[in-house]
């Protein structure tokens, strides 16, 4: 599943607009509320088609891996132009800078692995290949 989420282009608008008055404080406390509220949509998206997901491969032993997003784990931010390409043609609120950056800045892409799990192995077949051994893989049916 590749995944795009966003809180919008406001937050930002209204951060900045702090930050110009000096208002330092207001604004870091806007920043990381706003930052929690992204990560808060994500893992709600990332939820919800686990869910569905699951639902469609009922019966079957299937292991899903944690959000993995460019600019972490070891992934180049560079990773954001394949993921953006994969979208095809869709119009989305989310745009690229030439940097790899996303606009507006409280947005979260990624992909979430999802695979029947191999009876040989406990990890999927992409954390088998990971050298940075997460620990936050959910298991199912096991």
């Amino acid at each position: 599943c590749i995944f795009i989420a966003t809180i919008g282009a406001v937050p930002e608008k209204s951060i900045k607009s702090l930050q110009e008055s000096g208002d330092l404080y207001e604004a870091l406390l806007l920043d990381a509320s706003c930052s929690v509220l992204a990560e808060d949509l994500a893992l709600k998206a990332q939820n919800r088609w686990s869910d569905e997901a699951l639902k469609k491969l009922e019966n079957r032993d299937i292991l899903y891996s944690m959000r993995y997003s460019p600019g972490y784990c070891q992934w180049d931010v560079s990773g954001q132009f394949a993921l953006f390409g994969y979208m095809g043609g869709v119009n989305l609120p989310v745009s690229l800078t030439k940097n790899g950056m996303m606009h507006p800045r409280k947005s979260i892409s990624g992909l979430i692995v999802l695979e029947e799990i191999d009876p040989a192995s406990k990890l999927s077949g992409s954390c088998r290949l990971c050298e940075n051994r997460c620990r936050n893989i959910r298991l199912l049916n096991i």
